[in-house]
C-alpha cells in the first residue's frame, strides 16, 4: 500500500510539474480565444497593408488626425529610402514656393536627411493602417538663419501627411488669416479634396530674452499665434475629417495632434 502511495505521489508530482510548464501556453491560448471573441479587436493584414487597389492618401490623413499607435516598420515598403527622401524634398520645395515655409528650407542634400519608416495602426477603425516615412533635417540659409523641417510622407502615394517646418513671424491678425487661406488653397490643390475652416483659436505668447544674472527679461510684447481646425471632405461614405493647422512664432505645424 505504501509502495502504491509512493508511485501515486511521483505521478502526481510529474503531472503538477508538467502542468506548471504548460501554464504559459494555456494562458496564451485562453487570451487568444478571448481576443478573438472581442468585437473591437484590430484586424488587418500584416503582409499586404495596402488599403484598396488604388493608392490613396486619405487613410494616412485619417490616421494622423485620430487616435493611432506608432510601430517600427522594417518590412517591405512601396518607396525606397532614397525615394522617400526625394519625395520629402519635393514636398519641401512646394511648401517653400507656396510661401508656407521659410526660403531655403528645401536646400538640403538627400544624404543630410534623417529618415525612418513607421507603421501607424488606428485605435478606433478596424483594419486602418498605413506605412509612413519620417524625414527630418536642419539647414542654415544664406543669412545664417537656422531652419528645420520634419515631414511625414505616405509610403503608398509619396505625399506628405504631416508638417512641422520653420515659418514666418506674423505681425497682426491679417497676415495670419492670409497665411491660413494660403494653406487651405494649397491643401485643396495638393490632395484634390475640399477643405474648409471649421474653427479657430488665438494664443498670446510672451517672448523673453535672456537677462543678466538670474531670470529673464521680457523682450517684446505678446505674440499672436493661431490654431485653425480644418475639415477635409472625403465624401458621403467617409464624411469629414478634422485636422489642425498651427501658425506659431517662427514655426508652422500641420496635422499635429
Amino acid at each position: 500500500m505504501r509502495r502504491m502511495r509512493g508511485v501515486l505521489l511521483v505521478l502526481l508530482t510529474a503531472v503538477l510539474v508538467a502542468g506548471g510548464a504548460m501554464l504559459p501556453y494555456i494562458a496564451s491560448l485562453v487570451q487568444d480565444r478571448y481576443l478573438e471573441s472581442e468585437v473591437d479587436v484590430w484586424t488587418f493584414d500584416p503582409v499586404g497593408l495596402r488599403l484598396g487597389d488604388e493608392p490613396a492618401v486619405w487613410p494616412a490623413l485619417c490616421l494622423m488626425a485620430g487616435e493611432c499607435e506608432w510601430l517600427g516598420w522594417n518590412s517591405e515598403t512601396n518607396l525606397s529610402e532614397e525615394e522617400a527622401k526625394a519625395a520629402a524634398r519635393e514636398a519641401a520645395v512646394l511648401l517653400e514656393k507656396s510661401g508656407l515655409a521659410e526660403p531655403g528650407v528645401a536646400g538640403v542634400g538627400l544624404d543630410e536627411m534623417w529618415t525612418e519608416s513607421v507603421l501607424l495602426v488606428s485605435g478606433g477603425v478596424r483594419g486602418l493602417s498605413a506605412v509612413l516615412w519620417n524625414c527630418s533635417w536642419n539647414v542654415v540659409d544664406s543669412l545664417g538663419n537656422f531652419l528645420f523641417c520634419n515631414l511625414l510622407i505616405d509610403d503608398s502615394t509619396g505625399k506628405l501627411v504631416q508638417v512641422t517646418v520653420s515659418g514666418p513671424v506674423f505681425e497682426g491678425m491679417e497676415p495670419i488669416y492670409a497665411q491660413m487661406e494660403n494653406w487651405r488653397t494649397f491643401l485643396e490643390d495638393y490632395y484634390g479634396l475640399e477643405v474648409e475652416v471649421l474653427g479657430e483659436r488665438t494664443f498670446e505668447t510672451a517672448v523673453y530674452d535672456k537677462g543678466e544674472g538670474a531670470g529673464q527679461t521680457l523682450g517684446r510684447g505678446p505674440v499672436l499665434e493661431r490654431r485653425f481646425i480644418l475639415g477635409f471632405n472625403l465624401g458621403e461614405e467617409l464624411g469629414r475629417k478634422k485636422v489642425r493647422l498651427d501658425l506659431l512664432e517662427g514655426m508652422t505645424a500641420f496635422n499635429i495632434q
